[in-house]
C-alpha cells in the first residue's frame, strides 16, 4: 500500500480521533491537528516504520504522537489556513472547505534538489527566512527565491482526499 492510498483508507478514522482530542489543545482547529497526524504519518512512512503495520497499530501510533504534541504545545497557536493563504505561505492551501487537501510529500521530495529540501526542512521545523539563511550560509533573499522556487515545482502536486 502506498502513502497516499493509506491516508485516504484511514481518513474518515483520523478525522474521528482529531475531534475527540481537540478540546485537548487550546488554540488548535481540527485542520491544524489533521496536517499534524499527515506531516507524521508521512515523516514514519518514509523512514519506513509503518509500512509493514496493521491499520490499529497505525492509529494507535497517531493517536499517542498527537496527545504529545497536544500536551507539549498548550502554549503554541497555530496560524489558520486563511492566514496562511494571506501570508503566502510555501505550502499554499486552496480555500475550499468542502474538500481536503494534502500535498505529496513523498513526491515533493523526489523532485527536489538538495539545498530545497534543507529549506522544506526547515521551515517544517518552524524557522524563519532570516535564520534559514543563517544556517545554509546564505542570503534571506536567496531563501525565498529557493521558496518561490520550491512553490512552482509544487503547485500540481496539491492531492484532494
Amino acid at each position: 500500500m502506498e502513502y497516499l492510498e493509506l491516508i485516504k483508507k484511514l481518513k474518515s478514522k483520523l478525522e474521528h480521533m482529531v475531534k475527540g482530542l481537540k478540546n485537548e489543545g487550546d488554540g488548535f482547529d481540527i485542520d491544524d491537528c489533521l496536517q499534524e497526524i499527515y506531516l507524521y504519518l508521512w515523516i514514519e512512512w518514509n523512514n519506513g516504520n509503518i509500512k509493514e503495520k496493521n491499520e490499529s497499530y497505525i492509529l494507535k501510533s497517531c493517536y499517542y504522537h498527537l496527545k504529545n504534541f497536544l500536551r507539549k504545545n498548550k502554549s503554541l497557536k497555530f496560524i489558520s489556513l486563511e492566514e496562511i493563504m494571506e501570508n503566502n505561505s510555501l505550502f499554499d492551501v486552496p480555500n475550499n472547505s468542502q474538500n481536503s487537501y494534502l500535498i505529496d510529500f513523498e513526491k515533493m521530495y523526489n523532485i527536489l534538489n538538495e539545498r530545497e529540501k534543507k529549506v522544506v526542512n526547515f521551515i517544517m521545523a518552524g524557522y524563519t527566512i532570516r535564520e534559514i539563511g543563517k544556517n545554509l550560509g546564505i542570503s534571506h533573499v536567496m531563501v525565498l527565491k529557493i521558496i518561490k522556487k520550491i512553490r512552482s515545482k509544487i503547485s500540481n502536486l496539491k492531492i484532494e482526499i
